[in-house]
């Protein structure tokens, strides 16, 4: 063959080869950003430390090419039930947006006791609550408030101790510093969660109306407060009789 006819078609297998190489590398990364993966993404608008429940998320598949750099994978339903009641929102994340590791907090007082209030009520820190009690609650438990201090009565005009059931049905929103996620200090260091920001106080955290917590207020500084128990399914509530040594003993 001559060598005027055999460089070009060494020129052309070349550029064959070549050609092979991009279309397979163009295909190649085609295929890996076309490929799908399940991300947890905002269901509704979610405000900044919003403690996320059933409502707030869903999972989607997402091409790669779109998925941020810390995104949350989610290949199971379980993936999205392990955050809810956990997490909560560093900043607000707009409804259809990816949720990324970066905005997320643990339930715990780097979220703040704020992210648990109900609007329109308030967090009242109880503190110097008896570890006996407070080791037996946890939060979302309800209690009753009661007060015992020094009246007058009208009957005899003599000053008498007496114990006044003065709330009801409060519900507790944190217990030292478990804030709703079940850990404390010695259970943190085994978790994804970090340990210095929980301790063991005996601080009692209650949601209440902002009257109800002037009462409180109030009634700390006049008598003894006694923090009752009640079932978490025992909503009612109605007046209860005040006690005293007299009606005790009549």
């Amino acid at each position: 063959m001559k060598k005027s006819v055999l460089i070009p078609l060494v020129v052309a297998i070349a550029a064959a080869v070549i050609y092979m190489l991009i279309l397979s590398s163009n295909q190649s990364k085609f295929q890996e950003s076309s490929k799908l993966e399940w991300a947890v993404v905002a269901k509704r608008d979610l405000p900044e430390r919003k403690v996320l429940d059933s409502n707030d998320l869903f999972r989607v598949q997402i091409p790669v090419k779109f998925l941020q750099k810390d995104f949350l994978p989610a290949s199971k339903d379980s993936d999205i039930s392990r955050l809810q009641n956990n997490f909560v929102t560093r900043i607000a994340i707009p409804r259809g947006n990816q949720i990324t590791k970066a905005a997320l907090t643990t339930l715990s007082p780097d979220a703040g006791l704020s992210s648990r209030v109900t609007p329109g009520w308030r967090g009242f820190v109880l503190t110097d609550v008896p570890s006996a009690v407070a080791n037996l609650l946890k939060p979302d438990d309800l209690i009753d408030v009661l007060l015992t201090f020094e009246a007058v009565m009208k009957s005899t005009g003599n000053k008498e101790r007496i114990t006044a059931t003065i709330l009801q049905k409060v519900r507790v929103l944190g217990v030292g510093s478990d804030l709703g996620q079940g850990v404390d200090a010695s259970q943190a260091k085994n978790r994804d969660v970090n340990a210095s920001t929980f301790n063991d106080s005996t601080a009692i955290s209650l949601a209440l109306a902002p009257k109800d917590a002037q009462y409180l207020a109030l009634a700390k500084e006049e008598g003894t407060i006694t923090l009752v128990i009640r079932r978490r399914d025992d909503l009612n509530a109605g007046p209860v009789q005040v006690a005293s040594i007299a009606e005790l003993f009549r």
